[in-house]
């Protein structure tokens, strides 16, 4: 850059995502220079790495490629419409969202024993009653959504793959509708807001937790050479199909979702990890935005996580 002032090259202190020291140095020429504490507690010692910086119409096009916009009309349910966005940090992200709608009337269809000669599947059944929208779609499903849940989710892939964050955002919120149509059967009588409220808490930490460890039991049983497969003579042993469940030994995901219970107005959020809910709120008399986190931040540098 012509001109450039020995100010304009001072570093920008910064942090990176887990609080670590970190800063931003403006290059001499269209270049930016970040350096950044690693290791254990950012003990190791510091990295350095130099970008070249785009010109603003790349830098546009690249905040708003993945943008998606989502309108929902469902009388009762207050919910209009929902945007999401990502901005890959790798040639192919490793993270991952997911947004589903579903009336509570169709929890005990989902868990319901069906009558004989019926066969069709939990997921079957899921992909029946789920409310799920494309990019810039419309929804088409006008019913009323005054018993709709809504689950929305992000998921950061970790270990440079996306297996995980993808498995995830396909199943965990078909898990927690299987788990809360299965606490529904024989409780309509519950009437007290605390009980209903502690029972749906307790469901969604009970799920995550079967899915940790659903996930565990299958690396256990790659490293035990427990896991058998067909003895087709045509395929080598081990079979092919256990190099794709071995990603699973590397994948690492975070996992947040946010469950909106319309009818009772209840917003409910599990957590697992570093992933962050935040809430935003518009005062028109101030016109301002207030913002709140509904989540913990699961690391070790946070000291009610490390009393924990």
């Amino acid at each position: 850059m012509d001109g450039t002032s020995k100010n304009d090259t001072q570093p920008i202190k910064t942090t990176t995502f887990n609080g670590w020291a970190a800063s931003l140095v403006p290059g001499t020429a269209e270049t930016v220079t970040a350096s950044w504490a690693y290791g254990p507690w950012g003990t190791a010692g510091q990295r350095q790495k130099t970008h070249l910086l785009l010109p603003s119409s790349e830098t546009e096009e690249m905040l708003h490629a993945n943008e998606s916009t989502v309108t929902i009309n469902r009388p009762g349910n207050p919910l209009r419409r929902y945007d999401t966005n990502f901005i890959p940090g790798n040639k192919r992200t490793e993270d991952a969202h997911a947004v589903d709608i579903l009336s509570k009337d169709d929890l005990e269809y989902l868990v319901t024993e069906q009558a004989p000669g019926i066969v069709r599947s939990f997921w079957e059944r899921w992909s029946d009653v789920k409310i799920s929208g494309g990019r810039s779609q419309v929804q088409n499903e006008v019913a009323n959504g005054s018993k709709d849940m809504v689950m929305a989710s992000v998921f950061d892939g970790h270990n440079d793959t996306h297996v995980l964050s993808d498995l995830l955002s396909k199943t965990v919120h078909a898990s927690l509708a299987h788990s809360l149509g299965k606490q529904g059967q024989g409780q309509e009588s519950i009437k007290d807001d605390a009980t209903r409220v502690e029972a749906i808490k307790s469901r969604m930490t009970e799920t995550y937790k079967a899915i940790e460890a659903d996930l565990d039991a299958v690396v256990k049983l790659l490293t035990n050479g427990n896991m058998k497969t067909g003895s087709n003579p045509l395929l080598p042993d081990p079979s092919p199909l256990l190099f794709g469940l071995s990603t699973f030994m590397k994948a690492g995901s975070t996992a947040l979702t946010a469950l909106l219970d319309v009818e009772h107005d209840d917003l409910y959020v599990a957590n697992a990890s570093d992933s962050r809910c935040i809430a935003g709120w518009f005062n028109p008399s101030t016109q301002k935005w207030r913002c709140d986190t509904l989540s913990n931040d699961q690391t070790g540098d946070n000291p009610s996580e490390e009393k924990r």
